[in-house]
């Protein structure tokens, strides 16, 4: 909060300032609320940039010692929970299902010769001579031990039995969820021996068939090590639209700081030089709803300090307003009129907002109205001029807002803006 404080200082003094006194018509700096309030490029609120993703996906396994006789789905596909997604060949499983049938009774055959057996030496034996009694009983133990083992062999085989047996039952595999078809693996590609790794898992899952379910996202965003600090988890957030007014409301469930994902910093061009890589970790976001919200799309990410908790209203930091009334709820602002000149505008408050040092304006002011900062120096119909975020950029080089985390340095000597992130 404190650097942001002093950024508008520095920008009030060096832009707006600069002119009081030094000419004969005095001009005031203004910046949009839009701006101000965390719309435009620089804002009292962090940033950060974020893709709708599914809530989860789920592997569907094939049994590789079955015949495959029909894949009736394809990546892109719609899918609802039960839909066939592929077939066995039943006839090669019916095959095996026989051969197996007639191993157990091949067994069971063994083990009722080896008891007839037994049963003759045990008489032989009883019927024996006192000096033929010790040959009779190593041929009972030999057999015995055959015996064990042919019943050892006849419990494995009936295993395998009863597992064919409800695999026959099971032709048809099915999806347990509803979702989209993300891959099926093709049966005559060996790469990568048909294994998936699902995003941020650090392991690898065997997997023919890769569902992503939907009827309810998650945001995904990045936070790089500068910033690292902003986000916790268990910290609300807002989730913005890129495209209208939508807003979403969240809670970071996860922040996966054993996954970095390194990159260059671009916004000055390659670089290989250490000191301008960064790390970018990916966290996600819990939404209360998604209604509206499509897979795949970008949205942008803030901390919630309760700047939306008022329907329609501004979250405008205090030193913008003038001789706050809290029992009124009332202030005034510097505005620029429809001429270009400068106004108090009598303004309506509804919250005070302790942690940004902010309050709620409900009634005054509109995104598209320029403001200035409260100062001393300025007076009633003093000549405006609009504050520019984008004269720090360099035209070659845009900030690219698809990679922006949201925070900012000071300006550098030169003029230029140094884009952390």
């Amino acid at each position: 909060m404190r650097k942001h404080v002093l950024f508008f200082l520095c920008l009030a003094l060096l832009l707006g300032l600069a002119g009081c006194g030094s000419g004969s018509q005095e001009v005031a700096s203004v910046q949009s609320v839009a701006s101000i309030t965390g719309v435009g490029y620089i804002g009292m609120n962090s940033r950060f940039a974020g893709v709708v993703a599914p809530q989860s996906e789920t592997t569907i396994t094939k049994d590789p010692n079955r015949v495959l006789e029909e894949v009736k789905v394809a990546a892109g596909d719609s899918v609802t929970k039960g839909q066939v997604l592929f077939t066995y060949d039943t006839d090669a499983m019916q095959i095996s299902l026989e051969k197996a049938q007639l191993e157990v009774e091949q067994t069971q055959g063994t083990i009722t010769s080896l008891e007839t057996q037994k049963a003759q030496l045990e008489q032989s034996r009883a019927n024996a001579p006192a000096s033929d009694q010790l040959s009779f009983t190593l041929e009972i133990k030999d057999i015995e031990t055959q015996l064990l083992e042919a019943q050892y062999n006849l419990s494995l085989k009936q295993s395998e039995l009863e597992k064919l047996q409800n695999s026959m039952d099971e032709g048809e595999v099915t999806s347990p969820v509803d979702g989209v078809v993300q891959s099926v693996k093709n049966e005559g590609d060996n790469s990568g021996d048909g294994y998936y790794t699902p995003e941020g898992d650090t392991g690898s899952a065997q997997a023919f068939i890769t569902i992503m379910e939907t009827g309810t996202f998650k945001i995904k965003g990045t936070i790089n090590e500068s910033n690292r600090s902003a986000l916790d988890v268990g910290v609300p957030v807002l989730v913005r639209s890129r495209t209208d007014e939508s807003v979403w409301h969240g809670t970071i469930t996860n922040i996966d700081w054993d996954s970095p994902i390194q990159k260059e910093n671009d916004y000055y061009g390659s670089s290989s030089d250490p000191m301008t890589t960064s790390s970018s970790y990916p966290f996600y976001i819990e939404l209360e709803e998604d209604e509206g919200l499509l897979l795949g799309q970008h949205v942008y990410i803030e901390l919630d300090a309760g700047q939306d908790s008022v329907s329609g209203s501004i979250c405008l930091p205090s030193y913008y307003l003038n001789e706050i009334d809290e029992a009124n709820l009332s202030a005034w602002v510097w505005a620029a009129d429809k001429r270009g000149r400068l106004e108090r505008r009598t303004v309506q408050l509804a919250e005070y907002l302790a942690d940004q040092d902010s309050w709620i304006v409900t009634v005054g002011l509109t995104p598209e109205d320029l403001i200035a900062l409260s100062d001393d120096a300025l007076e009633e119909g003093m000549r405006t001029e609009e504050y520019d975020p984008n004269a720090f950029y360099d035209e070659e080089t845009p900030l690219d807002m698809e990679s922006y985390d949201g925070d900012m340095e000071m300006p550098e000597a030169d003029g230029s803006m140094e884009a952390v992130g």
